[in-house]
């Protein structure tokens, strides 16, 4: 088993703070992810603009992928 866990929408400072995504967002991501303990591999991926890359690259996965394109996401260089 892998799994494959998209902030899409909600992981973005176009829709919420880092405050409101704490606590509307954050518990439950984490829920999940617990649940998905021992998988083969747990892929975080972050997209769209503005992006929350680094208020969520502490999430308990193996991988973290994220829309390095956009002018408004961090940049592949720069790194985790």
């Amino acid at each position: 088993m892998a799994i494959f866990f998209a902030t899409t929408d909600w992981g973005s400072y176009d829709l919420l703070t880092d405050e409101e995504y704490s606590e509307f967002g954050r518990p439950y991501d984490l829920e999940v992810l617990k649940m998905a303990q021992g998988a083969k591999l747990n892929v975080l991926h972050v997209c769209k603009e503005h992006n929350m890359l680094f208020s969520l690259c502490d999430y308990p996965v193996d991988l973290v992928n994220w829309d390095a394109t956009s002018s408004t996401n961090p940049n592949p260089e720069r790194g985790l």
